[in-house]
């Protein structure tokens, strides 16, 4: 694991780094509050866009984006999901993470097929 991993031409980091047989994963985490989060809209989708071009150019053999949600009504979680998780993306269901608490978490990933992982 790596907690350095520098993105290519930028002064970007990404959160964890993890190296194997089959190649690099860069996994990014995001942690959603309803109303605390402006900031976090615009960003999150473009961190998502820049490890997806590095999956796509074969510099990474799988991304993976992690956030979890707090607050949000079933229909703004969804539609959420819906703009950050665009195809190639493939993401679970919310998920509550703690039972009986509001707070949800999802994984998605995009990977290059030709590190041979599967979606």
């Amino acid at each position: 694991m790596d907690f350095r991993y520098g993105y290519p031409n930028t002064r970007e980091k990404a959160d964890l780094a993890v190296k194997d047989d089959w190649g690099l994963s860069i996994i990014e985490i995001k942690c959603f509050v309803e109303g605390a989060d402006s900031r976090k809209m615009e960003d999150w989708p473009l961190q998502l866009k820049r490890l997806q071009k590095l999956v796509e150019d074969g510099v990474v053999a799988q991304g993976v984006a992690v956030s979890t949600h707090f607050g949000y009504s079933e229909k703004k979680t969804s539609d959420l999901l819906r703009k950050f998780y665009p195809v190639p993306w493939s993401r679970s269901d919310p998920v509550r993470f703690i039972d009986g608490a509001p707070l949800q978490l999802v994984v998605a990933t995009a990977s290059n097929p030709n590190h041979g992982l599967a979606q």
